[in-house]
């Protein structure tokens, strides 16, 4: 009988440690000089970018409604690496904003990690803008 809990107690062991092994891999080849922010309107005020406000809002809104993330954190640069780009075609006016952060995947893992992501918002006269969220390095864009 003990020689079965101690096989028992060496293979959780053993898997446990794999599994810790595994995660430290993975997580190896992100970067870890990420300067974050918590409060992105701190982010808009310092970086003097009022017309991304409406695109960080949306997508902090749509980080919370998602079933795909589990938390959003701003980089210090967001605010200053933001492109923007307007266009007027038919009378009709539409942005396009990038933007970049980094994300909480809503997945099983035991350790989470975050991962650098690609905001994309267009947002068509003044309306609610449309959010696309993708990781970067992943070709779904």
């Amino acid at each position: 009988m003990t020689k079965k809990k101690s096989l028992r107690l060496i293979t959780l062991s053993l898997f446990t440690c794999l599994t810790i092994f595994s995660q430290i891999v993975w997580s190896g080849g992100t970067p870890t000089t990420f300067r974050v922010s918590k409060d992105f309107k701190s982010l808009i005020i310092q970086g003097e970018r009022p017309e991304i406000v409406a695109c960080m809002t949306a997508t902090s809104r749509y980080v919370k409604k998602s079933l795909d993330y589990k938390e959003l954190r701003w980089l210090d640069s967001t605010s200053l690496s933001a492109i923007f780009n307007e266009n007027e075609n038919n009378g009709q006016l539409t942005r396009v904003i990038s933007l970049q952060a980094l994300a909480l995947l809503n997945t099983s893992n035991v350790f989470d990690s975050w991962i650098p992501i690609v905001i994309r918002c267009k947002q068509v006269d003044e309306g609610y803008p449309e959010v696309n969220l993708n990781v970067v390095g992943s070709s779904k864009w």
